[in-house]
């Protein structure tokens, strides 16, 4: 078998991860359980950030793809309003308080972040986010923009010298050094959680 190279997703974790023993290869996911190509079986604390809540492979995702492809049912075909989404959409609005007059579906943290930023310039006209010191949204650019560790973005600066995130890193340096920052850009920031 040929021998994978470990550095070209991302070296500087590559390198981290084998320093702590945790860079596994993990071949089997069930419920909350994940195996490595060893054949050690490891409790999955972490279930990607979340991101499988239902842990791995359960039985009743598998039968609903099934049946999908049982259906032939398609699948993002654009330009189109996806029946099944639209289904997921007034199912969420029914069940959840208030009244929800959006819904956005997407496939990543970081898709999310990049949609709530646009929705929060679009609805106040403002440009700035603020966010929280050590904070991380995402690898896309607009979630680094609104990541709050420089060792993320620090690169993106110097490599995007006219773009608006460098704009927007100018202002929150010089409202930094106002006596009174938020005073001064009020108009400008729109809070933003996720």
């Amino acid at each position: 078998m040929i021998e994978l190279r470990r550095d070209l997703l991302n070296p500087t974790l590559a390198k981290k991860m084998a320093i702590f023993h945790i860079d596994k290869d993990y071949v089997i996911g069930n419920g909350s359980y994940l195996t490595d190509s060893a054949g050690t079986r490891y409790l999955d604390f972490i279930a990607q950030y979340g991101a499988v809540p239902f842990g791995y492979n359960p039985d009743f995702l598998w039968d609903t793809l099934d049946e999908v492809r049982k259906k032939s049912i398609p699948s993002l075909v654009q330009p189109s309003i996806p029946g099944e989404a639209l289904k997921l959409a007034n199912t969420l609005a029914s069940c959840s308080p208030g009244e929800l007059c959006f819904c956005t579906f997407c496939q990543s943290g970081t898709e999310a972040v990049e949609a709530a930023i646009k929705m929060a310039r679009s609805t106040t006209g403002r440009e700035i986010i603020v966010s929280t010191s050590n904070s991380f949204h995402g690898k896309t650019l607009g979630s680094l923009s609104a990541t709050g560790k420089n060792s993320y973005h620090v690169k993106v600066i110097k490599e995007a010298k006219d773009s608006t995130l460098s704009r927007l890193v100018k202002l929150v340096n010089e409202a930094q050094t106002q006596k009174s920052p938020t005073q001064r850009f009020t108009d400008k920031f729109e809070k933003y959680f996720v």
